[in-house]
C-alpha cells in the first residue's frame, strides 16, 4: 500500500515538473521526432552500467518505481561522479538533436532533504579526447520522485556517446523511465563486422587505451600495404589500442576477430606474448574478454586472433590489443613497451553446427565412466556449444563461474555484516554468473562436478580480510573458520535451493595447496600472482584443507563425492607431497573420495607410462579417481602435429580403459574446453576444432584400438662423399622398419674439402635392407620411383642437389606392398619426414664390469673420456665421465667438481645431481619409448628416475670428493642385452644448484643442449660399444657378439644370410672366419666344424 502512494504523489510531480521544468525548443521542424530508447528495467538494464571507481553497483530494483513495477537502482556511490550511463552508440549521432527525459528517486539520509541530480553526456572528440557536457538537471526531494527533462545537440565530431546521470551528494538513488526522442536513423547499410588496415592514414575512429597511451599512424612498419598503427606512451599493461565497434558488431553473433602486431627494439627479448580482447556491457556492468593470445616474434609480424561468439544481451562494444595480461607483480618494462597494430578485423560467421551423425563420447563410454566437459560462459552463448554438451557429454564443470571470485558477493557480504551487529563470519553468495549454465544442467539432466570451492587462486583478498576490506589486516583462523563453513554451507544451499533437481555428483573441495615443487605455498594473496596463498596467510600451515573437507561433508548434497584437486600431480616431488601431506590425512579421517587429475599435459611429458603409474598410485590409497581437466597442449594445427594429437589422445583413453578392466575406480573423465578456439591454454589441444568439427583426436578416442595415422620422422646425416664416410653415416642409424618386410637407412653425401670423394656428390642413398625379393617404392615429395630389390642389402641413391642441414623432404617407402609411414597406399600427405642433419657426437663405451660401490676401480682406466661442459643454462658445476659396458649393463662413472653441494629442493633436478639419459634402440623419438630412460642421483646417492618407475631400475653409488663428487651408475639393458658394436643414444648432464637455496642454476651437458632430453630422445648424442678399447679386436665366430662362441652364432648367420636376421645383430668381422672379406654360407660351415673341433677359428 505504501508504494501505491509513493507511486501516486510521484504521478503528481511528474505532472508539476513537465509544467514548470526550463522549456527546450523541441525537435526541428523538418525531423519526425519518434521514440529512439523507452528503458523502464522492468526485466533489462538496457545498455546501462555503473559509473565507477571501484564500488559502485546498479542493478534492478522492486523498492520503488515511478511506473511498472522496478526501476534501476544505483548504490556504493565514493565520488560524485559515480552513477549510471548508458551507451548511445547506433541511437544518437553526431550534429543531431534529441529530448531526453528521466526519473529520478532518492530516500536515504545523506542525500538530505532535497538535492541536484544531473543529466549529462560524455563523447569523444576528432582529436580523441574525451568530453563531459551537461544536459539538464533537477532538484529532487527526498522520498519523492522527480524528472530530469532536457534537449541537447550532439557535437559535429562527437563519437561514442554516453549519456549519464549523477547525483551531488554520495546517497544511493533510484532511476527510471529513461526516454530519447529524435530522428530515426536508417541503419540498413550498417556493415557487419569491421576490417581496418589504416590505409587512408587515419586513426580510423581507434584511440589510446589510458589517458597517457597514444596512437599514431605510421609508414615505418607495415602488415600489408603502407601503414600501421603505432601505440605508445603504455603505462599499465591494459593500456593499448581500442577501438569502439557497436555500431558493425551484433550481440549472439559468430565472428573471427584477429589483428597483425609486431614490436622492435635492441632492450627487447625475442618474443612477447600479445592479446585481442572484447570490453562490452552486459548485466548493468563492464565486461572484458580475452579473445586470443599469441607469442611473437620481435621484427616479425605476428596474426593474433581466432573466432568467438558475441554473448546475448550484450551492448557497447570495444575491441582491443595489448601485451598479454600478466600477474601485477610480474608486468616489466617490456610489457609496457609500444608496439604496432595492423589489418586489425571482425568478420562475421555463420553460426556452427555440430555433427550429428557422429558417435556419442558419452554413449561409447557408458559403461566405463562418465565423459564430461568444461564450459564458462563466454563459450555457453554460442548454440553450438549446447549442441555438442548435449550430444556428447554426461558432465558438465562449470569452468569458472562457480570459483570463489565468481560466486562471492562482497557488496551483499558488507550489507549483511552491517545489518547484524557487525557479523564478520557470513560471507555472502551468488550464482548469478553460473545461472544460465546451471539451469541448462538441470533442465537437460546432465550431472555438475562442482568446481571448486577452496583456491588460492581467483579467490579475492577480501574474503581472508577484517571488515572484508582488501587493504584490511587478515582475519584470526578462528574468524576464518567460521567465513569458510558458511561460505561453503551457503554455496551448497543456494545450488540446492535454487536448483533442487540438479544432481551435484562432485565438488572438488580443495584445489591446488601443493606448490610446484611438492610444498605447502607460500603465504601471501591472490592478488600478488605468484601463486602465495591466503589460506596459509591466515593459518600459516595447511590445516585448512581438513577443516573443508569436514565442512563439505557436513553440507554436501547425499551422494556427492569429494574431491582433492591438482595438477602436474604425475611429477615426482608433487605426487608424493599431495599423497602423504594431503591425502593420507584426510583418508585416515575418512572425509575425501577422490583425487581429482587434472591432467593438463604436453604432447610428450608425461609419457604414458609415468601418468598410468601415478593414477594407479593415487587408487592404491583406496581413492576413487577422476581426470578432471583434460587437455594436451598443441600450439600446431599442422597435419603432422593434427595426427600426433590424435595418437596422443588415443594412448591416454586406451590407458583410461586399461586402468578400468584392471579394477582402477576411475569414475570420469573431463575434456577442459568445447572446441580449440575457446580453450583456456590457446592452440588446439581438444577433440574438437574453432568451427564445432571433430578432428583426428575426436576419431582416435571413439576407437582405442584402431591404428592412428602419424607422421615419422627419420633423418639422413650429412656426410663428405666417401665410401667410408657413408658407411658411417649408416653404422650410427637404427634400421627404419617396414613393416615385416624389412628396413632402410638414408645419408646424403656432398662434395669433401680436402677430401677426395670416392664416390658421388650431392647424391641421396638409401640403404635398403630386404627380407625377400621384390620391389620398393621410393616417394620423394610426391614423386616415386619403383626399383627391384633382392633379398638382403640393396643400395638406391638419387641426385638431389642444395640440400643442407636441416632441410625436410616429405618421404615414404614401401617395400613388398608394406609400406614405412602410410597406413594405406603411398601419398605425400600421409607420408614421413625426412631431416638432412650432420651427424651427433659419438662416445665410445669399453666391454669391461665395474664393482658400483663409489670408487674408482683399475678397469676405469681403460674407458675414454668426455666432458660434461656445455651449457643449456646458466655455468656453474661441470665433469667427466667414462663408459664401460657388458652384456647386462652400460656403467657410467661420473666425476663432477662442484664447490657446494645443495639437495634443498624437493624436486630432484633442482639438487646438484648428475643424470644419464639412454635410448637403447638409438630410434631418436621425439617421445620416450619403453627402452628409454633417464636416470638421475644426487651426490648423497639419493636416485630418481623420469616416467615414474622405480628407483629400483638402475644401480648407482656416490662419494664427495675434494673439489665436488664422483656417481657410478649401472643401467640395465631391456632389450635381451648390449652387444660389441651396437649404437645407443646417450647424453650425460650435471645439475648444479650454486647458491645451495633449492633452484638449478646450471646445467651442463655433454651433447644435447636442448632442455628437453627428459621427454625427448631425438636430440641424444650417441654411444658406441666396443669391445675392448680398440676397434680392431675380432673374437671369430662369435657372431652374436655375447663373448661366447656356440650353436647360437650359427644359427644367427644362417637367419642373417636368409635375411631374417637384422644386420645389426650380426658382428661381420667375427663372422668372417675364412677371412675372405665376405660372410657367406662358408663362414656359418666353418663355425659348426669348429664347435665340433674340425677346425680352428680363423680358417
Amino acid at each position: 500500500m505504501m508504494k501505491m502512494k509513493k507511486r501516486l504523489v510521484s504521478g503528481i510531480m511528474t505532472a508539476s515538473l513537465l509544467m514548470t521544468s526550463i522549456p527546450f525548443a523541441g525537435i526541428p521542424a523538418h525531423a519526425e521526432a519518434v521514440e529512439l530508447v523507452n528503458d523502464t528495467f522492468e526485466d533489462s538494464f538496457g545498455t546501462w552500467k555503473a559509473r565507477t571507481s571501484g564500488s559502485t553497483e546498479i542493478s534492478l530494483s522492486d523498492a520503488q518505481a515511478n511506473t511498472g513495477e522496478k526501476s534501476l537502482y544505483v548504490k556504493g556511490r565514493t565520488i560524485a561522479w559515480n552513477g549510471a550511463g548508458a551507451s548511445m552508440i547506433g541511437k544518437m549521432y553526431a550534429g543531431e538533436q534529441y529530448s531526453l527525459s528521466v526519473a529520478v528517486y532518492y530516500d536515504d539520509e545523506v542525500g538530505g532533504q532535497n538535492q541536484q541530480f544531473n543529466l549529462q553526456c560524455l563523447y569523444t572528440d576528432a582529436n580523441g579526447k574525451e568530453n563531459y557536457k551537461y544536459i539538464s538537471s533537477v532538484n529532487a526531494q527526498q522520498g519523492q520522485w522527480a524528472v530530469i527533462n532536457g534537449n541537447y545537440t550532439v557535437p559535429s565530431d562527437a563519437s561514442n556517446i554516453v549519456i549519464y546521470v549523477e547525483a551531488a551528494t554520495l546517497s544511493d538513488f533510484y532511476m527510471d523511465d529513461f526516454v530519447v526522442k529524435g530522428e530515426k536513423h536508417d541503419n540498413a547499410g550498417a556493415v557487419d563486422g569491421f576490417s581496418d588496415d589504416f590505409e587512408d592514414g587515419t586513426k580510423m575512429s581507434w584511440q589510446g587505451r589510458g589517458s597517457k597511451t597514444t596512437l599514431e599512424v605510421t609508414d615505418k612498419f607495415a602488415h600489408s600495404g603502407t601503414y600501421s598503427l603505432r601505440t605508445d606512451g603504455r603505462e599499465q599493461l591494459w593500456n593499448g589500442a581500442t577501438c569502439n565497434k557497436a555500431l558493425v558488431l551484433e550481440a549472439g553473433g559468430y565472428y573471427n576477430f584477429g589483428c597483425w602486431v609486431m614490436y622492435d627494439g635492441d632492450e627487447y627479448t625475442d618474443t612477447q606474448k600479445f592479446s585481442i580482447n572484447l570490453q562490452y556491457d552486459k548485466d548493468g556492468k563492464e565486461n572484458y574478454y580475452t579473445i586470443y593470445t599469441e607469442t611473437a616474434k620481435k621484427g616479425e609480424w605476428t596474426y593474433v586472433g581466432t573466432e568467438c561468439t558475441l554473448p546475448e544481451g550484450a551492448s557497447n562494444f570495444y575491441v582491443y590489443v595489448q601485451t598479454a595480461y600478466k600477474p601485477e607483480s610480474a608486468v616489466t618494462s617490456q610489457d609496457l613497451m609500444g608496439f604496432y597494430l595492423d589489418d586489425v578485423s571482425g568478420t562475421r560467421l555463420p553460426d556452427p553446427a555440430i555433427q550429428d551423425d557422429i558417435a556419442s563420447l558419452k554413449d561409447v563410454y557408458k559403461d566405463y565412466f562418465k565423459m564430461g566437459c568444461a564450459v564458462a560462459g563466454s563459450e555457453f552463448t554460442q548454440g553450438a556449444t549446447k549442441d555438442l554438451i548435449l550430444k556428447h557429454y554426461n558432465s558438465v564443470t562449470i569452468g569458472n563461474e562457480l570459483k570463489p571470485e565468481s560466486v562471492l558477493d562482497q557488496t551483499a557480504t558488507i550489507a549483511y555484516m552491517n545489518a547484524n551487529n557487525g557479523d564478520q563470519t557470513n560471507p555472502q553468495v551468488s550464482l548469478k554468473q553460473a545461472a544460465d549454465m546451471l539451469k541448462f544442467c538441470e533442465d537437460n539432466g546432465l550431472d555438475l562436478r562442482g568446481h571448486v570451492l577452496v583456491w588460492h587462486s581467483q579467490t579475492p583478498d577480501w574474503f581472508f580480510k577484517e571488515n572484508y576490506d582488501a587493504d584490511g589486516a587478515f582475519v584470526s583462523p578462528e574468524v576464518m573458520d567460521k567465513r569458510m563453513e558458511n561460505y561453503i554451507k551457503n554455496v551448497m544451499n543456494a545450488i540446492k535451493t535454487q536448483y533442487p533437481k540438479l544432481h551435484v555428483y562432485a565438488w572438488d573441495v580443495v584445489n591446488e595447496a601443493a606448490s610446484d615443487s611438492g610444498t605447502i605455498r607460500n603465504a601471501g594473496a591472490y592478488s600478488q600472482g605468484d601463486g602465495s596463498s591466503g589460506w596459509v596467510s591466515v593459518y600459516g600451515d595447511q590445516s585448512y584443507i581438513k577443516k573443508a573437507f569436514e565442512y563439505a561433508r557436513k553440507y554436501a548434497p547425499e551422494g556427492c563425492k569429494l574431491f582433492y584437486n591438482d595438477y602436474n600431480e604425475y611429477s615426482e616431488a608433487k605426487l608424493k607431497y599431495i599423497q602423504s601431506e594431503i591425502l593420507q590425512p584426510l583418508v585416515d579421517a575418512k572425509l575425501i573420495d577422490g583425487m581429482g587429475m587434472q591432467s593438463h599435459i604436453g604432447m610428450s611429458s608425461p609419457s604414458i607410462a609415468q601418468y598410468e603409474n601415478a593414477l594407479r598410485s593415487y587408487a592404491k590409497m583406496g581413492l576413487e579417481i577422476q581426470v578432471t581437466e583434460l587437455d594436451v597442449a598443441l600450439r600446431s594445427d599442422t597435419t603432422e602435429d593434427r595426427l600426433a594429437l590424435a595418437e596422443r589422445y588415443r594412448q591416454c583413453f586406451d590407458m583410461f580403459k586399461r586402468v578400468k578392466d584392471d579394477g582402477v575406480n576411475l569414475s570420469a573423465v573431463v575434456l577442459w574446453g568445447i572446441t580449440d578456439s575457446t580453450s583456456w591454454i590457446g592452440g588446439y589441444p581438444l577433440l574438437f576444432d574453432k568451427n564445432y568439427q571433430a578432428k583426428d583426436s575426436y576419431y582416435a578416442v571413439i576407437d582405442t584400438d584402431a591404428e592412428v595415422q602419424t607422421i615419422k620422422n627419420t633423418r639422413a646425416y650429412l656426410v663428405v662423399a666417401t665410401q667410408k664416410a657413408l658407411q658411417n653415416a649408416f653404422d650410427l642409424q637404427a634400421e627404419n622398419q617396414i613393416g615385416n618386410a624389412g628396413s632402410f637407412k638414408i645419408a646424403y653425401t656432398q662434395e669433401p674439402s680436402g677430401v677426395n670423394a670416392d664416390i658421388a656428390v650431392d647424391t641421396l642413398w638409401i640403404e635398403i635392407n630386404a627380407k625377400k625379393a621384390g620391389t620398393a617404392t621410393i616417394m620423394i615429395n610426391g614423386e616415386t620411383e619403383t626399383i627391384d630389390v633382392k633379398s638382403g642389402k640393396n643400395t638406391y641413391r638419387k641426385a638431389i642437389s642444395g640440400l643442407s642441414n636441416g632441410d625436410t623432404l616429405n618421404f615414404d617407402i614401401a617395400l613388398n606392398s608394406e609400406n614405412w609411414n602410410s597406413l594405406k597406399e603411398l601419398s605425400e600427405a600421409t607420408s614421413g619426414k625426412l631431416t638432412f642433419m650432420y651427424p651427433p657426437s659419438v662416445a665410445t663405451a669399453v666391454k669391461g664390469t665395474p664393482k658400483i660401490d663409489g670408487t674408482i676401480d683399475e678397469i676405469w682406466s681403460t674407458a675414454k673420456t668426455i666432458n660434461i661442459n656445455n651449457y643449456s643454462l646458466g655455468e656453474g658445476a661441470t665433469g667427466t665421465a667414462k663408459m664401460l659396458w657388458d652384456k647386462d649393463y652400460i656403467y657410467v662413472l661420473a666425476e663432477v667438481k662442484d664447490p657446494v653441494l645443495s639437495k634443498a629442493s624437493n624436486n630432484t633436478y633442482e639438487q646438484d645431481t648428475v643424470e644419464i639419459f639412454l635410448d637403447e634402440n638409438n630410434h631418436k623419438t621425439s617421445a620416450y619409448e619403453a627402452d628409454d630412460i633417464q636416470v638421475r642421483t644426487n651426490f648423497d646417492n639419493e636416485k630418481s628416475v623420469t616416467d615414474g618407475l622405480s628407483t629400483d631400475a638402475f644401480i648407482s653409488a656416490t662419494a664427495k670428493t675434494s673439489d665436488g663428487y664422483l656417481v657410478e651408475f649401472a643401467i640395465p639393458s631391456t632389450l635381451g642385452g648390449f652387444k660389441a658394436n651396437q649404437i645407443v643414444g646417450f647424453d650425460a648432464q650435471v645439475n648444479d644448484d650454486g647458491t645451495g637455496d633449492g633452484k638449478r642454476t646450471s646445467i651442463a651437458n655433454w651433447y644435447d643442449l636442448s632442455g628437453m632430453g627428459y621427454t625427448d630422445v631425438s636430440g641424444l648424442g650417441l654411444l658406441k660399444l666396443e669391445r675392448d678399447g680398440t676397434t680392431d679386436s675380432v673374437t671369430y665366430g662369435d657372431v652374436d657378439d655375447n663373448g661366447t662362441v656356440n650353436i647360437v652364432d650359427v644359427l644367427t648367420l644362417n637367419q642373417y644370410l636368409l635375411g631374417i636376421a637384422e644386420t645389426d645383430e650380426v658382428n661381420q668381422k667375427n663372422a668372417d672366419v675364412d677371412n675372405d672379406g665376405t660372410v657367406n654360407d662358408a663362414d656359418a660351415m666353418n663355425i659348426l666344424k669348429s664347435l665340433v673341433n674340425l677346425v680352428t677359428l680363423p680358417v
